[in-house]
């Protein structure tokens, strides 16, 4: 397998944290044309293997990466893009467990999901695409829902046109809008991108 391969190859370069490194091994990859070139590129999330359970760095980064190879005409894979904060590892979905849900590619653009919590259940969709020339997020979603009553809110942020809007989902006020407004149109690249910062734009209603 080529992304297999691309790992074997380039595994040293990802800044293992743990000493001695242990090596990593691929949660998942996805396929699908990323640059709009016509070739399958891959995102790859790759997790290091810890010789515990406990978090392997004091930076505050998740023991996962997640590695955008862009494919080139003669069949290689090119490292075009790696983020250390955009999974979050398997410990940071509360009482649910590991909040990784997975990614996928479609039409272009690269989402990365993310759901836990307990009693509040929370879920996160992250989108990116090139846009210019950069690989940038383009719209966030982010879901919380109550177990007790099924009630909950989604808010949907657009980084390209800068719009915020948030729905109710479930119960009897299901899809009414709550609240439909205009952001600062933020550029987060792939590379620079941290999931607090992130997700910190749902609460710009609240300001």
């Amino acid at each position: 397998h080529t992304v297999s391969a691309w790992l074997e190859k380039h595994a040293a370069t990802l800044g293992p944290t743990t000493s001695p490194p242990k090596g990593w091994r691929i949660l998942e990859s996805q396929s699908g044309d990323l640059n709009g070139d016509g070739r399958n590129d891959f995102a790859v999330v790759l997790e290091e293997q810890t010789e515990s359970a406990e978090r392997p760095d004091a930076e505050g980064s998740s023991s996962r990466r997640i590695v955008v190879l862009l494919a080139q005409a003669g069949g290689s894979l090119r490292t075009a893009h790696v983020n250390l904060t955009l999974v979050l590892d398997g410990t940071a979905g509360g009482v649910f467990g590991d909040p990784f849900e997975g990614i996928s590619i479609e039409n272009g653009s690269l989402v990365i999901s993310h759901y836990g919590g307990s009693n509040f259940r929370w879920s996160w969709g992250m989108e990116f695409r090139y846009v210019g020339g950069l690989f940038r997020l383009t719209g966030l979603t982010h879901g919380s829902m109550y177990t007790g009553t099924a009630n909950g809110e989604e808010t949907v942020c657009d980084f390209l046109r800068g719009t915020v809007e948030r729905r109710a989902s479930g119960g009897p006020e299901d899809g009414a809008l709550l609240y439909s407004g205009n952001m600062e149109s933020k550029i987060y690249t792939f590379d620079q991108a941290n999931f607090d910062e992130v997700a910190a734009n749902v609460e710009i209603p609240f300001l």
